[in-house]
């Protein structure tokens, strides 16, 4: 018997329903998990569907661009699939879940098993139209989209058509005294998650690995011989691809290898989002090890109050040895060929000494500051356990471009990569100042593209960017940017009146939406909106014929982001406030606008241009000759001396010279580089010749 595909689509729009329609207030739910065996590989539970998809709406109302409310969609197609509007003996305010289990290693769609709460199971069969009565097994067949129903405590268990046998075993094995559910192998904190959350996922990573873990590693050997046989001229100048994909597929197979389970909840109010995901590590594994809390780790950050109103991300935290050192082992195997043993002693010492000076918390912004070199700025503070070997340490890593193998890395891209280190360039408030400059150039400029990197490369960072740092009692200052002088003053400032400080308004914001957030292990805001700031100087970087307006919107809201370790678990928890996203659609809605204003002055522009490049044709076929460079356009509309067959009224019909939709003159080139005769250019939206947004009339788009 195939799976139809009315079942398939019911299943679908299942497991939608239960993804999407994500808030509901506390209840106890623990029965679907009841009702699911132990070995299930995927788990979806959703509590109270009627509040949660009423509460789903009010968050994506003036977000969504569907016209109609999630709770209308839902009933409408629970009331095709059972054939009666009033859904009888169907519990809405129950939980809902959605599962599977693996039987013979395979996956399909027979597996996959819906969990609907019934009021009153008989009622549920006899009053919708599209179930028939049970047979001697006590399966009823749903008869327009095909699969079967049965009872399973108070539940009606559904599976799809090719899954009559599978349904009745499933029945049987729960009625069973020896059957173990999900419950029964979920700890206390998933258990409650599930019941009291309203959406909750959970991913049996075990069986995962178990059941696909070899198909993964035959698709990754795949990939690596696909990038094996590659062309030389197609690979990346940077490393071999395949030795790349060889890293990444062991970072993948470690963590399905020592990972227990990974769950997801989401709670969603009318103005927030919430998600929370957990990955549990299997005891006694280097993961289990990642995710345990350090000794030192501190429960009270005191540096938030350095965080930056403003910023497209701040973040903030405690320092982490452990993240240094899987950070470093997985740069090791990315450039470890290019660096020799002497080298990673190097390496290997710094980052011992690295750990020994900075220890407790850290502090930084990242902002976007338009029409600079670069076109970014960052500060940071950390607090420093060992002052007398700061300098030391500071020092040592200005060389650790050298000794990692990064300049030998970018040399293989064709860049050139430097740093110049200065001790005690300046001083303020009794507190040395030091800095660095990094500077990044071309090797070869011969090809078009490598002309293009540079010229790129010269636009965003100038002559190269520069860092500023001091040790300020026990806290290291740090600067970034166009201004590094003018902010690391700051920050000593700020530093040494810390009476004056306080909590931002944005982060204040921030930890209310997650309330004990600005003690965890990570906490971050970001604010996409910010980003848009770059687009219009990222755009004339790679000399892309765009204009954007200037990207200054009204933005006081961030995605926030809290990350803790403990007990063998790493937990991500992320608020997505409703504001944000409006003024992300406003931005979006200004820039179409803005788009749409743009397109039609282009248009206009090469109208424009066509007629002027007609009739610059006409006079070359009235005279024998086209205008000259001293005469330009001017020909068009006043009649040269040396000219005597000359229409009246001119070529244009007008006494004056046509502007470009941006108010600038067109420019007239005679025999230009591209070998016509002549060409008009239009400037563009900048006023700039000869940059990427000039329109020409030689364009295929326009004459």
């Amino acid at each position: 018997m195939t799976v139809s595909k009315k079942f398939k689509n019911a299943v679908i729009i299942t497991i939608a329903v239960l993804i999407i329609s994500v808030f509901a207030p506390p209840i106890q739910a623990d029965e679907p998990l009841k009702s699911a065996p132990a070995d299930t590989l995927f788990y979806v539970q959703i509590n109270n569907l009627d509040y949660t998809l009423s509460q789903t709406d009010q968050f994506l109302a003036g977000v969504s661009p569907i016209p109609l409310g999630l709770q209308m969609i839902v009933r409408m197609q629970l009331a095709q699939m059972l054939g009666n509007p009033a859904l009888p003996g169907l519990n809405t305010a129950g939980g809902f879940a959605v599962f599977a289990t693996v039987e013979g290693g395979e996956l399909n769609e027979n597996s996959i098993t819906i969990l609907a709460p019934v009021s009153n199971y008989s009622e549920f069969i006899s009053s919708n139209t599209n179930l028939s009565e049970p047979d001697p097994n006590g399966i009823s067949e749903i008869k327009n989209i095909g699969g079967f129903v049965t009872q399973i405590g108070s539940f009606a268990a559904i599976k799809p058509p090719g899954a009559y046998d599978r349904l009745i075993a499933e029945k049987k094995s729960l009625s069973s005294g020896s059957f173990e559910s999900l419950a029964d192998v979920l700890d206390t904190t998933q258990k409650s998650e599930a019941a009291n959350t309203p959406l909750w996922v959970y991913c049996n990573m075990e069986l995962v690995n178990k059941t696909f873990g070899q198909q993964i590693a035959q698709a990754f050997e795949e990939m690596q011989k696909q990038m094996e046989q590659m062309p030389a001229g197609m690979q990346s100048p940077m490393q071999n691809p395949a030795e790349i994909m060889k890293i990444y597929y062991e970072g993948i197979k470690a963590f399905l290898d020592q990972s227990k389970s990974v769950t997801l909840s989401l709670t969603p109010k009318p103005d927030v989002l919430k998600i929370s995901e957990t990955v549990t590590a299997l005891p006694q594994t280097a993961l289990a090890e990642l995710f345990t809390k350090e000794s030192t780790a501190k429960t009270d950050n005191k540096l938030l109050y350095y965080l930056k109103d403003g910023s497209m991300f701040n973040m903030t935290g405690n320092i982490c040895s452990k993240y240094n050192t899987l950070g470093m082992d997985f740069f090791m195997k990315i450039f470890g060929k290019n660096i020799t043993e002497e080298q990673k002693e190097r390496i290997n010492n710094y980052l011992t000494n690295y750990a020994n000076v900075f220890s407790g918390s850290f502090a930084g912004s990242f902002t976007i500051t338009p029409k600079n070199q670069p076109i970014f700025a960052a500060e940071a503070i950390y607090e420093v356990k060992d002052k007398t070997k700061f300098d030391e340490v500071m020092k040592e890593g200005m060389t650790f471009l050298e000794d990692s193998g990064m300049t030998e890395f970018y040399k293989n891209m064709g860049l050139d990569i430097s740093s110049v280190y200065a001790p005690d360039v300046d001083s303020y408030k009794g507190f040395s100042i030091n800095s660095a400059k990094f500077t990044m150039k071309v090797t070869d400029v011969d090809s078009p593209e490598a002309q293009q990197m540079a010229q790129m490369i010269e636009k965003m960072y100038g002559e190269g960017f520069e860092t500023r740092w001091a040790l300020v009692n026990n806290l290291c200052v740090y600067a970034m940017g166009a201004n590094a002088d003018t902010q690391i003053k700051k920050l000593i400032d700020e530093v040494t009146n810390p009476g004056s400080k306080e909590i931002c308004s944005e982060i204040k914001a921030a930890t209310a939406l997650l309330p004990g957030s600005e003690n965890a292990d990570l906490f971050m805001t970001f604010n996409l909106l910010r980003i848009f700031k770059a687009i219009p100087d990222m755009m004339e970087m790679m000399q892309m014929p765009m204009s954007m307006p200037e990207m200054d919107f009204e933005t006081i809201s961030n995605f926030v982001i809290a990350a803790n370790t403990g007990e063998n678990k790493l937990t991500v928890d992320v608020a997505i406030p409703k504001q944000h996203l409006m003024e992300i659609m406003q931005a979006v809605q200004m820039m179409m606008i803005h788009s749409q204003q743009m397109q039609a002055s282009r248009n206009a522009t090469m109208a424009t241009l066509k007629t002027l490049h007609n009739a610059v044709i006409n006079f070359k076929m009235d005279t024998g000759r086209y205008p000259t460079k001293a005469e330009g356009l001017k020909v068009l509309i006043e009649k040269p001396a040396n000219v005597e067959n000359y229409p009246t009224g001119g070529y244009i019909g007008s006494t004056q010279l046509p502007k470009d939709s941006w108010g600038n003159d067109f420019l007239y080139e005679l025999e230009p580089e591209d070998g016509t005769p002549f060409l008009i250019r239009s400037c563009g939206p900048d006023g700039k010749p000869k940059t990427s947004d000039d329109l020409l009339s030689t364009d295929n788009n326009g004459c």
